[in-house]
This record gives structure tokens, sequence and C-alpha cells, in this order.
């Protein structure tokens, strides 16, 4: 309960959930069992499911774009802390943190190998981070992901719409976004930004709006 407590709570409340084998799926009024067409239709349908959607520019311009603009009590400059270059004692923080067992994206690099690196590689790794923030932009292929299935329900039962997608990201870059998160969640506690509770709140839900971009 102490050393993994989402775990132990998942198998308090029977939160298991067994992973999705796609030996057939169920359409309208067809169950296909061929592998290609499986794979096809699955392909297709997490497609549509991430597909890109244009805003509608007439309801932000008229109710959002209000709520975009910046506010009068805010200084900029608080956020200076935000573009100082990156450290390697800030990196070393930084991965001395991460949890371990965690799924891997495209790469297979998991935490337990950023854990094991050395110097050298620390240095490089922390070259690359300031050159991200430099250039406000991100490696390609930091932006691939690996999409995995969850049932809606106990058991899957071929229904791709009874399923969820779950994005699972290069470590690196979840790394990158860790300390970019550190940096906001301190500038947040030194300055009257957001209300109290969203501040301490912050951590958990900052990697929501951060992997956005």
């Amino acid at each position: 309960m102490v050393s993994k407590p989402t775990q132990a709570i998942n198998s308090i409340l029977d939160r298991y959930k067994p992973p999705i084998h796609f030996t057939n799926i169920k359409l309208n009024n067809q169950l296909i069992t061929d592998p290609h067409i499986i794979k096809q239709h699955v392909q297709a349908h997490f497609y549509n499911w991430t597909a890109f959607r244009p805003i509608n520019q007439l309801l932000f311009d008229n109710f959002w774009y209000q709520h975009y603009q910046p506010l009068t009590h805010i200084n900029s400059e608080w956020y200076t802390p935000l573009t100082h270059n990156i450290t390697e004692v800030e990196v070393y923080q930084t991965i001395s943190k991460l949890p371990n067992g965690k799924a891997c994206g495209p790469t297979g690099i998991s935490y337990e190998m950023i854990k094991h690196l050395g110097p050298t590689c620390i240095t490089a790794l922390t070259a690359l981070f300031n050159r991200c923030l430099l250039n406000g932009d991100i490696p390609k292929v930091w932006k691939h992901s690996r999409i995995f299935p969850i049932p809606k329900k106990t058991v899957f039962e071929g229904n791709l719409n009874l399923t969820r997608p779950i994005s699972l990201v290069e470590h690196i870059r979840k790394l990158y976004t860790k300390i970019i998160t550190n940096r906001l969640s301190f500038v947040f506690s030194q300055h009257p930004i957001l209300l109290p509770i969203i501040t301490l709140l912050f951590p958990t839900i900052a990697h929501l709006f951060l992997f956005i971009f």
C-alpha cells in the first residue's frame, strides 16, 4: 500500500480489466475474424477517434476569445524562470523521482533505463532539452506514440465502440515535460496566478495540458 498505492487500491476495488485481444470484431450485422481485415478496421476506428477537428471559429470569437486575453494582475516577468537553461542537476533530480513500471513509448526506452544513464548521456540529454526550450519545439519522433485500446466494460466482446484508446508517449519527452511542469508549479506557488486549490492540483493535471502541445 505504501510503495504502490494505485495498484493496491485497484486490487481492493477489483478494477482489473483484462487486455483486449482482437480475435474478432463486431460490426452492425457482421462478425469479422480475418486478421488482416480486423487490423484495417481497428486502424480506421482509432484514426477517426484521434483525427483533427477544426474549431468553431465563430464560437471561439464570440465566447472563448475573451477568456484567453491576458489578465491585468499577472506580470509576464513571473514566467521568466521557465525559459532559463535547464541544468544537469535539474535533470538528475527529476530523473531520481520518476516512477518505475510504466509502459513505454514507441522506442521502448523505460524510466528504469533513463535512471541508469551515465554523465555523458545526461549532458547530451540536457543539451537536447535546452535546444527544445530555445526553439519552442520538440523532435518529430516525440510526436509519435503507441495507441492501446482499453475496454470500457470488464470483458471485450468485439465492439470497438466500447473501447477507449490510451496514448503511450516517449519517456524522454515525459521527462522534459516533467521538468517544465516542476518549473510551472514553482511559479504558481510563488505568485497569485491560479486559485489556491488549482495551484495545489496543478502537478496532477499539468501533463494533460502540456501533452496537447
